[in-house]
């Protein structure tokens, strides 16, 4: 995907009253996953991740996927995730490569 959709992708989740836990991002490269909140809309930057920890400020490219999870993957909370009204939400943005897993919706940046 591009800058422009992936700001609008992590905009959308940001401000979504559908997800109430932090997701699980891949980042390209990497074989950790990274469990962290999707950064405020406001702080979104043109081509790249905000410098917030755990993010890289790198750029949207390095992104390989997100997936928000059905419940909180951290396991602190009992917190779910509305996956279809999010989706939902989500296909107002157009055509988006998402697929549900069998913890989570995921959004894939590469599809191959």
């Amino acid at each position: 995907m591009n800058d422009t959709k992936w700001r609008e992708v992590l905009s959308v989740i940001s401000n979504s009253a559908n997800v109430r836990t932090e997701i699980r991002w891949a980042f390209v490269g990497e074989n950790d996953l990274v469990v962290a909140s999707v950064p405020p809309a406001d702080s979104l930057l043109r081509t790249c991740l905000p410098r917030v920890f755990p993010y890289h400020c790198g750029p949207y490219r390095q992104i390989d996927s997100i997936e928000v999870p059905a419940t909180d993957p951290t396991g602190r909370t009992s917190n779910t995730n509305d996956l279809d009204g999010l989706a939902a939400e989500l296909k107002n943005l157009g055509q988006l490569p998402l697929t549900y897993s069998e913890s989570g919706l995921r959004i894939t940046s590469y599809v191959w």
